[in-house]
């Protein structure tokens, strides 16, 4: 029998997580990417006062630590204007999300 993937979901720029948070509840696990240390410091405290899992990374928009086709939903609120290449970060998006996957951003 063949076990099917839960869905995953990946933000990056994903501050303190508020959506990301939303998101997991509604779409499944996930994965968010922060470069601010000071932002990442407040999600293990919201997530589990929402009873979800919430793993976060240091890291930056444009190279993502984050496996290849792996993500359903992959998504960017409010932090486009703050890169400085969005090309090698569009680039990021579409190998983490993969063929066919969602991609949401909102700048």
């Amino acid at each position: 029998m063949q076990t099917q993937k839960q869905k995953t979901n990946s933000a990056f720029g994903c501050g303190n997580s508020t959506l990301r948070i939303e998101a997991a509840k509604r779409i499944g696990s996930g994965h968010g990417i922060e470069p601010s240390a000071e932002m990442i410091a407040h999600v293990p405290h919201k997530a589990e006062a929402q009873t979800v899992t919430e793993h976060v990374s240091i890291g930056s928009a444009d190279q993502m630590p984050l496996a290849n086709a792996w993500f359903d939903v992959v998504s960017c609120t409010m932090v486009l204007h703050h890169l400085p290449t969005t090309r090698q970060t569009a680039a990021s998006r579409k190998r983490i999300a993969g063929f066919g996957r969602k991609v949401a951003l909102a700048s």
